[in-house]
């Protein structure tokens, strides 16, 4: 999994931290779609409750796809804003951002990215949702000065927890079902 002089165990450690995400579960992983997705939002009332949608699951399906094209970017860009806007400010998966930035510090991820395979809307509330995915992380190098490290990828199954906030379908947290190394 890495190589190089130096690399220890608490690289390895934090390095697959990288790629965990949001997540309740220390040992998940997260991973993320396309580019191409926006999150849904719902219009208001003037006394602020939602109004339903023609379609609440497509909306929470697109804010899923959203959160992963964040992810994606963050992890192979080390860009991390739009990540930060697709996850509510409580969400323990925005320890991601601060690893990434770290990481992006020392030198780029060569590889990394996440792949969105499958999206099931589960439960659509008026301000709750949840939502069942499957992800592949992309295997990534990173020549550090210590040495190189190489990360294999994972097939990923999660939980996810949505809040809709000023209109917004936010992740609010996470829960990896399971973790394959690919």
């Amino acid at each position: 999994m890495f190589g190089g002089p130096g690399i220890g165990g608490a690289a390895a450690l934090m390095v697959t931290a990288l790629l965990v995400g949001c997540s309740s579960d220390a040992g998940g992983t997260v991973a993320l779609p396309s580019l191409t997705s926006t999150p849904a939002r719902t219009s208001t009332t003037t006394s602020g409750s939602p109004t339903p949608s023609a379609n609440p699951k497509a909306e929470v399906e697109a804010a899923v796809r959203a959160y992963f094209d964040a992810f994606d970017l963050a992890t192979r860009t080390g860009v991390v804003d739009t990540y930060l806007e697709r996850t509510t400010p409580k969400c323990t998966c925005r320890s991601l951002a601060t690893l990434v930035r770290d990481e992006y510090r020392v030198a780029p991820l060569i590889g990394a990215g996440v792949e969105l395979k499958r999206v099931s809307v589960d439960t659509v509330a008026p301000v709750q949702a949840t939502a069942t995915v499957t992800y592949r992380t992309k295997p990534y190098s990173q020549s550090r000065p210590e040495g190189t490290r190489l990360v294999d990828g994972a097939t990923v199954g999660s939980f996810l927890r949505l809040e809709l906030t000023s209109g917004t379908w936010l992740v609010a947290d996470e829960d990896i079902l399971s973790r394959t190394a690919t």
